[in-house]
């Protein structure tokens, strides 16, 4: 196997995946893709419904703990990372959700000249295929095909006309110029097939001669020398290999890449020797600024059997995915979020009222109190993200093991604005589920019940059900500042050779999903370095 290349990419997920075939499409530039996981080769990665029977066997998946969370009545929550082509993308739930412009805005406010949202909207185009919305903001040419989720389950209609009613508006597209509303998904799925960065951007272009993909390999450390990156140790099989690069780019994630560049001695130099680990470069902002969406749930028992509880047990799961195997229709063709609303809490209503501060996501079936799982009646919820948090956190080493997880503490609901904007979203979805449109689908049970509704009452119920949305961020955020782990170019401050490109580079968090903003990233990065190849 070849053993020197002009780039060498870690992690080949939604990032990596982009890195690796924008930098390989010059012949001549010879690319290394690793990542640590398999080829996405189980068919339930092509199911846009597929994330609850892959988590379930824990397929492509990989689970830390956090540290018990201060604030969420001490518990340790479970991060989830893909550890597949195609990383969070191959087993997630399939949103498409970019955020607002005014996310973007601030990020460039922040220092990162090049970052607002007239800067970035090329690359979100670049990005994706759509067939909706207008073309001023949707892109139509892209490998990643995205479709819009049609409102036709009874009860995502009932709960859009509710939402009308309490006084929120009807969004035709919520990745367009206004993010604020309500209305149909953006999903990754196209033809009833899920696309991820996978599918869209590596398996197109495998056949490359000038790349290669190395699956089951995971990378221990960066290889440095005189504040010069120029490779890597990987692990795999069982054995150390070697391979030297130009350049390394670093896209293992808002966990993971913190974790390779403290491993390698990038960091904290006295939380670096406290684990044995030498110092190369003396970089206090490697793992600082992690942010997470908090989200929960309200769920509500149904009237009427119209829920996801309707395909539960192999007869009538085994119709529906017949149904999808010859007409890529029914159950298993779209994701399980029905309708969305990107909307304000109280205290951006008072601040930022174009600046949606809270998203909710309806799902047609009841999740059960106590696990993961469905629960055995009819039933539907809304799950309700913060998605700009003010509490921050860390990623820090556990141990000098590159195998071990590290030390995950988000810092959930530290800062009181955080648990005022959440109540506030409680409320919000109480006040939906209330108008007349729902009254036909609402159930006897709430949960949280109405009894639960003080503020006293509903911050304790947070902090013993709230958990992670997975969408960690900015544990190398990028900036001017002494803190910043990147430039706005996304290369490591104070090392040759190596950049940062995934959601850890994110100054800010955006209030949609994160892997819309993570491709638009990579896609903005692939740019910056051909540019600077071709100059």
């Amino acid at each position: 196997m070849q053993h020197s290349f002009d780039y060498i990419v870690v992690g080949a997920g939604a990032a990596g995946c982009v890195m690796a075939n924008r930098l390989s499409a010059n012949p001549s530039t010879r690319v290394l893709l690793i990542e640590a996981g398999p080829a996405d080769r189980s068919p339930l990665a092509r199911l846009p419904n597929g994330m609850g029977p892959m988590l379930k066997r824990q397929i492509y998946s990989h689970f830390c703990k956090t540290e018990p969370q201060a604030h969420l009545s001490g518990r340790q929550l479970e991060e989830i990372r893909g550890r597949v082509l195609g990383g969070n993308t191959t087993i997630n739930g399939a949103q498409h959700s970019r955020g607002a412009p005014q996310d973007f805005d601030h990020w460039a406010k922040l220092g990162n000249a090049g970052w607002a949202f007239e800067d970035v909207l090329p690359f979100f185009k670049r990005s994706e295929s759509a067939k909706h919305g207008e073309d001023a903001y949707r892109g139509r040419s892209g490998p990643f095909k995205v479709s819009q989720a049609p409102l036709d389950h009874p009860i995502a209609q009932g709960w859009i006309a509710a939402a009308i009613e309490a006084g929120h508006s009807f969004n035709e597209d919520l990745n367009g110029g206004v993010s604020t509303g309500v209305g149909a998904p953006d999903q990754a799925v196209f033809d009833g097939r899920r696309t991820s960065s996978a599918s869209a951007y590596l398996r197109p272009v495998m056949a490359r001669s000038n790349l290669t993909v190395l699956t089951g390999g995971l990378v221990e450390r960066l290889l440095i020398d005189k504040a010069k990156c120029h490779g890597v140790i990987v692990r795999r099989k069982g054995k150390d290999q070697r391979f030297e690069a130009g350049h390394v780019i670093v896209s293992g994630g808002t966990i993971g890449s913190p974790h390779l560049l403290l491993l390698s001695g990038i960091g904290d130099p006295d939380h670096l020797r406290e684990h044995g680990v030498g110092v190369h470069v003396p970089l206090a902002g490697v793992g600082r600024n992690l942010s997470d969406h908090l989200g929960f749930q309200i769920g509500m028992t149904s009237s009427q059997e119209l829920s996801d509880l309707r395909f539960a047990g192999p007869i009538k799961g085994g119709k529906a995915m017949a149904q999808y195997l010859l007409t890529r229709r029914g159950f298993f063709a779209h994701s399980s979020v029905r309708a969305i609303g990107m909307l304000c809490s109280d205290v951006a209503a008072e601040r930022e009222p174009s600046w949606p501060d809270l998203k909710l996501q309806l799902a047609s079936v009841l999740p059960d109190e106590e696990t993961p799982m469905h629960a055995s009646e009819h039933g539907f919820h809304v799950r309700i993200s913060m998605t700009r948090p003010k509490s921050s956190g860390t990623i820090r080493l556990r141990s000098a093991n590159p195998s071990a997880c590290p030390a995950i503490n988000a810092n959930y609901l530290a800062e009181r604005e955080d648990l005022e904007r959440a109540r506030s979203g409680i409320r919000l979805a109480r006040e939906i589920f209330a108008q007349k449109p729902m009254s036909p689908f609402t159930g006897k049970r709430m949960s949280p019940s109405l009894e639960v509704a003080s503020d006293e009452e509903l911050e304790q119920w947070l902090r013993d059900h709230a958990g992670s949305d997975a969408h960690a961020i900015g544990t190398c955020r990028m900036g001017e500042d002494e803190d910043a782990v990147v430039d706005p170019q996304l290369k490591v401050r104070g090392v040759e050779g190596l950049s940062v490109v995934d959601g850890s580079v994110m100054p800010a968090h955006v209030s949609g999903n994160t892997t819309a903003p993570i491709l638009m990233i990579a896609e903005k990065a692939a740019s910056m370095m051909l540019s600077e190849q071709n100059a």
